[in-house]
């Protein structure tokens, strides 16, 4: 998939939220610095094959919530490991029961948006009535929740009421399917919640993009 430009009104290219996120904190480093050494140190070389290997019950369940989505077939299962997937249609089903709960309405998926007044743009993975109420809903595919999905999270959330003015008062419900296990789990966050400290950090984040080009271009 290519990398997604983002523009203001006046044509200005600006840095996506992932892009601001990835560049500026670190803090997501030691856990993945952490997994390489235990994995080494146990024995596996091929740490690419590794990351391939674990990520595919979670993958393939994410794949088939984003297809149900957007009105497409299930993925293709032929050639994968029936014990994963297994494991992904359960965690499918978990999701399939989650979205039948909350009666999950979607005014769209994976909209583009820009911030005029803070010059930064993301792709949001859905946003639409959660238990009658306008919520952003994400996807994430990991063992964990962290810092940096709720960061990014905050920057969506504040996308979407800076440009379409709809105050998200259903909150932000990240809906995460574990990569070796497949599993589903649902997290729930208030917008007044993200939009504190989350928000903040992504602001001072975005001035550290520019602030690191500028002082780069020094060296």
């Amino acid at each position: 998939m290519p990398t997604q430009i983002y523009k203001t009104t006046n044509g200005t290219i600006v840095p996506g939220t992932t892009t601001v996120i990835g560049a500026s904190l670190g803090w997501g480093k030691d856990r993945l610095i952490g997994w390489a050494f235990k994995r080494g140190k146990e024995g596996h070389k091929n740490l690419r094959d590794e990351v391939d290997a674990a990520c595919q019950a979670g993958t393939l369940a994410h794949a088939a919530a984003e297809a149900h989505i957007k009105g497409l077939p299930d993925p293709p299962t032929k050639e994968i490991d029936p014990a994963i997937v297994k494991k992904a249609r359960r965690a499918f089903e978990a999701y399939m029961k989650w979205v039948d709960m909350t009666k999950l309405k979607l005014y769209g998926s994976e909209i583009p948006l820009v911030s005029e007044s803070l010059l930064y743009g993301g792709t949001l993975d859905a946003v639409g009535e959660v238990n009658g109420q306008p919520a952003l809903v994400d996807f994430k595919t990991s063992n964990g929740t962290y810092a940096d999905h709720i960061i990014q999270i905050a920057a969506y959330t504040w996308l979407w009421e800076e440009v379409k003015q709809q105050e998200l008062t259903g909150g932000v419900h990240l809906l995460r399917f574990g990569k070796e296990k497949g599993n589903f789990a649902h997290y729930m966050y208030p917008r007044e919640a993200v939009l504190e400290a989350p928000f903040e950090s992504f602001k001072l984040l975005r001035r550290l993009f520019d602030l690191r080009r500028e002082v780069e271009a020094l060296a």
